[in-house]
């Protein structure tokens, strides 16, 4: 009997395109959650910092005054008073571009996973409970020289969110 072998070939995912008003906060957040652990590969300590950091973004999202964040405000521009489910943070083109990166970094081993990797190595080590009682106990020189290290480290972000139109944190 002749086996007829049918080759099947992966069908290619095609994200839909949506438009960020259609995205609520549950989605937005699950969106960047799925990028980043994608994006570390699911490593045990970049998960959790990854996880860590895309929660405090929402948390401070949530509790901004009102702007471009939440057209849907409290009467005294604040949004503290409402329930998570209920906050709109209408993601704008760098949230998308953040997405993208993330995705970018999984898919390939190149400068974003890089990128990602480090940014999740700095924060693991500063949170850290004995690198947090070393730098307490720090004094002159070291104690400037890390100073120095972390406000560049922060501008470097800076200057590639602005860049790349991101928001890495």
């Amino acid at each position: 009997m002749d086996r007829i072998v049918r080759i099947v070939r992966p069908v290619k995912k095609v994200l839909p395109t949506i438009s960020p008003e259609e995205l609520s906060t549950i989605q937005q957040y699950r969106m960047i959650l799925r990028a980043g652990l994608r994006a570390v590969r699911y490593a045990s300590p970049a998960r959790y910092q990854i996880h860590q950091k895309i929660r405090a973004a929402f948390e401070e999202l949530r509790n901004l005054p009102s702007g471009r964040h939440n057209p849907t405000s409290t009467t005294d521009g604040y949004q503290s008073k409402l329930p998570p489910h209920q906050v709109k943070y209408i993601p704008t083109s760098s949230f998308l571009n953040t997405v993208e990166f993330l995705n970018t970094a999984a898919k390939q081993k190149g400068r974003e996973s890089d990128i990602v990797r480090n940014l999740c190595y700095v924060e693991y080590d500063n949170w850290l409970p004995a690198n947090k009682m070393r730098m307490l106990r720090m004094k002159g020189n070291d104690k400037v020289n890390l100073d120095r290290a972390q406000s560049e480290y922060k501008y470097m972000i800076k200057m590639m969110n602005h860049t790349l139109d991101l928001e890495l944190r």
